[in-house]
């Protein structure tokens, strides 16, 4: 039998139906929350919700995904969530100092008791 020559490597083997979306737009066009959020840094955090509440969030995503967003996140449900929070309440006087220093301060105190 004889040997194959596969110089242009596996992509010359598959052939694309359509270009890669390299972009972070909808199909519409408009750009996806998260692009929209990355505005300022992201950060990784923990939160506490009820189960119900998280169900409700995965079956959003889900449906979102089902019509055809199919990199639509909880992270862009939970942004357009707080996004129609912050046209229905306003502006918001941010925390005092003291608060944010005491959240900091237990933040550390999270961080040494997990390093142990």
């Amino acid at each position: 039998m004889a040997k194959k020559d596969f110089k242009g490597g596996i992509s010359t083997l598959i052939k694309r139906t359509e270009e890669p979306q390299t972009d972070n737009t909808r199909k519409n066009g408009e750009p996806d929350s998260a692009t929209l959020a990355s505005t300022s840094a992201d950060i990784r955090t923990t939160l506490v919700m009820g189960e119900d509440y998280l169900e409700w969030l995965k079956d959003y995503v889900y449906s979102r995904k089902v019509k055809g967003d199919f990199r639509f996140t909880q992270k862009e449900a939970l942004h357009e969530a707080i996004d129609l929070l912050k046209k229905k309440i306003g502006k918001l006087p941010p925390r005092p100092h003291t608060e944010r220093e005491a959240e900091n301060k237990f933040k550390l105190q999270i961080k040494r008791g997990r390093s142990k």
